[in-house]
C-alpha cells in the first residue's frame, strides 16, 4: 500500500494449499500498526483485537512456545500487538486499500 501511494506499480500474490480458508487470522505487530495508522487505517475500527498472549503448537498438539504479551503491550509507542480475524471486515478493508492506493 505504501509503495502504491508513492506511485509504484505493485502486484500482490497470495498462495495457499487450502481451497477455502475460514477463520484465518492476520497478526499485526506494533510497528506495523504505526505504519497503518499513518495510512489512515485504524485496524481497531475494522475488527482487530489486542493480543494478550501467544501460543505456538506442534502438529501433535503440544505447546512449543508461549508468551504473555500483557506487559510487552505497555511499552509500545503505537497500538499494541493485535490480531485480526479472517472473517472480519479488516481483510476487505486491506484489500480495498491495496487496490485503490
Amino acid at each position: 500500500m505504501a509503495f502504491r501511494q508513492q506511485g509504484h506499480n505493485v502486484t500482490i500474490l497470495e498462495s495457499s494449499r487450502f481451497s477455502n480458508e475460514v477463520g484465518a487470522a492476520i497478526h499485526i505487530a506494533p510497528n506495523c500498526n504505526g505504519l497503518l495508522l499513518r495510512m489512515d487505517l485504524n485496524i481497531e475500527d475494522v475488527g482487530a483485537n489486542e493480543m494478550n498472549g501467544l501460543k505456538i503448537f506442534a502438529p501433535h498438539g503440544a505447546v512449543v512456545q508461549e508468551a504473555d504479551l500483557r506487559m510487552a503491550n505497555k511499552i509500545w509507542q503505537h497500538v499494541r500487538w493485535q490480531i485480526v480475524c479472517g472473517d472480519c471486515m479488516a481483510l476487505t478493508e486491506f484489500s480495498e486499500m491495496a487496490a485503490c492506493t
